[in-house]
């Protein structure tokens, strides 16, 4: 009778457990992104990255990541520390002057038994110019 009750529970709770909870008030949305984000020169070797006013479905996310890597080559990046939500610009250092750089923006979010979404923006290619002092 016991593993007979013990089974019967289980059912019931998987019947009621939602599949996946996420930070989403309505299933089936998802974080999406307008366009790519916005890159600004600050010196000749940082930029600002910003994505205010880009990104939809921002109660979805738990967490900001910005990428960068230097042209196409997507194989050596630098990922930034898990930003806040309300985060909306990154300041990108130690880059070279006078080279393309790709960047990116992804929204983190948590769907639980289903693992984690990271939803990518569309890339901006930019590239820094040599300031003389």
């Amino acid at each position: 009778m016991g593993f007979k009750l013990f089974i019967f529970i289980t059912v019931i709770n998987i019947a009621w457990f939602p599949l996946a909870y996420s930070y989403c008030e309505q299933v089936g949305k998802n974080p999406t992104w307008v366009e790519a984000p916005r890159v600004e020169q600050v010196t000749s070797t940082s930029v600002n990255v910003s994505w205010v006013g880009l990104l939809k479905q921002d109660e979805c996310v738990d967490g900001i990541l910005v990428k960068h890597f230097k042209g196409e080559d997507s194989k050596d990046y630098k990922l930034s520390a898990v930003l806040n939500v309300s985060t909306n610009s990154y300041l990108v250092h130690d880059l070279m002057p006078n080279e393309a750089y790709t960047y990116l923006v992804i929204a983190r979010e948590e769907k639980y038994i289903f693992g984690v979404g990271y939803n990518r923006s569309p890339k901006a290619v930019f590239c820094n110019k040599y300031q003389s002092n």
